[in-house]
């Protein structure tokens, strides 16, 4: 049976395996978003956004910068309905920042999942550990390029 935690354990599953998958799988809306905590224009992937804009900056970063990321899952809590929320260790490393930085953050992401789908994702993070593995240089050019994609509440405003 189909459940949405079955759903929100796919979906890491497929990060850990092919972290390209996220922009083709069939478990998330085509109407999906992804929130991401922190000031927007100055923390990488900050505030809501499609979610297919959302991946192509994470994979934009991951696969530029040649990150290695690795997750591990500490704690999946249920409502038994739509909401499922993980927590997790995201540790990473790569050619970036200072020689030897790595990444180590607890993260938080609460999933809305519907019909077999993924319809938000709301992902808290430690932005400080972000800044700290990859610079304020980088994390400001990141978080130009995530500038190019449109801010969800803009949209609606319009």
């Amino acid at each position: 049976m189909i459940t949405p935690k079955t759903v929100a354990l796919k979906f890491l599953e497929q990060r850990r395996q092919d972290r390209e998958s996220i922009l083709s799988t069939e478990i998330i809306s085509p109407e999906a978003v992804w929130w991401s905590n922190g000031v927007e224009g100055k923390v990488t992937r900050s505030g809501t956004k499609l979610f297919a804009h959302q991946a192509a900056s994470y994979l934009h970063t991951s696969l530029t910068y040649k990150v290695d990321e690795r997750f591990e899952l500490l704690d999946v809590i249920t409502d038994g309905k739509e909401k499922v929320v993980m927590e997790l260790v995201v540790t990473a490393d790569g050619p970036l920042g200072p020689a030897g930085n790595i990444y180590k953050a607890h993260t938080v992401i609460i999933y809305t999942i519907r019909n077999g789908e993924i319809v938000e994702l709301r992902e808290h993070n430690d932005n400080m550990s972000v800044i700290e593995f990859i610079g304020e240089e980088l994390v400001r050019e990141e978080a130009k390029f995530n500038s190019g994609f449109p801010n969800i509440d803009s949209i609606t405003q319009t």
